[in-house]
């Protein structure tokens, strides 16, 4: 028996759906196998190969896998276990095709550097913290995707800064230069308010990105006292609607895994902390 692997199942693979796959032989030779969903299995896929000369073996762990449509790939599908049945036959658990999402948020993140990058100066990613006692200013928290995923609908939390793909932003002013979007390097997904939301408490998330004024940020100083800057979703403040990016729980509150939301903005006042953001560019 191959290696064991516990796999995302977020989406669905049809049975008899045809897969196909690249890897290499022992001798590093490139081969391609097609393979065949036969059903679910707990946590990921069992699929059959649909060719007796298409071998999987154990160093093909981890090997890619498309579906097809009109020739035309539609999922990324990654890590294969090998095992056998009664009968010898080969079979293959399959993880969740949820990758399709990263091929289009990597498009995405080219083309916001690209159209960032003028001859050899290239855009630089950023991280937003916020410092939720400013007696302790070493204790940092910044914006955070939870555990680098790449899914839409992912909420955004606060998380010890580490300067990990998942902590850190490129500004995308293409549709609006005023109002920027923040875009992901971990996923090329941009920071939205789900549902274009002018309601406080509303948990932001990662979507991929469209332009929308729901994933357009305004930046401005925290006045008349303080440091540090203050985002203003721009669909809220279309609808007149004072919304700041707001670490749930209030000032003060720095513990792991908080979800960031869209919040009454706390104007004019020292209890601001969770509103309240700086910038480490990398």
């Amino acid at each position: 028996n191959g290696a064991v692997f516990t796999f995302d199942q977020r989406a669905t693979l049809p049975n008899n759906e045809p897969l196909f796959c690249l890897g290499f032989s022992p001798q590093s030779v490139l081969k391609r196998a097609e393979l065949q969903v036969q059903r679910s299995a707990g946590n990921g896929y069992v699929a059959v190969s649909r060719r007796q000369t298409d071998i999987v073996e154990n160093d093909d762990d981890g090997m890619p896998c498309v579906t097809q449509q009109n020739g035309v790939p539609t999922a990324i599908i990654t890590g294969i276990a090998l095992s056998t049945n009664p009968q010898n036959t080969e079979h293959t658990q399959i993880g969740s095709p949820f990758f399709k999402d990263w091929i289009p948020g990597m498009v995405n993140l080219s083309q916001v550097i690209s159209a960032g990058t003028t001859g050899s100066l290239r855009p630089r990613p950023l991280s937003l913290f916020t410092i939720p006692n400013p007696g302790q200013p070493q204790v940092r928290k910044c914006l955070d995707i939870p555990n680098g995923d790449l899914r839409d609908s992912v909420t955004i939390n606060q998380y010890d800064c580490h300067g990990g793909a998942n902590q850190l932003w490129y500004l995308d002013p293409r549709a609006d230069a005023s109002n920027p979007a923040f875009v992901s390097v971990n996923s090329g997904k941009c920071i939205d308010v789900a549902n274009g939301s002018v309601s406080s408490g509303v948990n932001v998330q990662q979507y991929h990105c469209h332009g929308g004024p729901n994933q357009q940020w305004g930046q401005s100083f925290f006045n008349p006292q303080g440091s540090g800057l203050k985002y203003a979703p721009k669909q809220a403040t279309q609808a007149n609607a004072d919304m700041c990016l707001s670490v749930s729980g209030g000032p003060n509150n720095s513990a792991n895994g908080v979800p960031v939301q869209q919040a009454a903005c706390v104007n004019g006042q020292t209890t601001n902390n969770h509103q309240r953001w700086f910038i480490q560019w990398k």
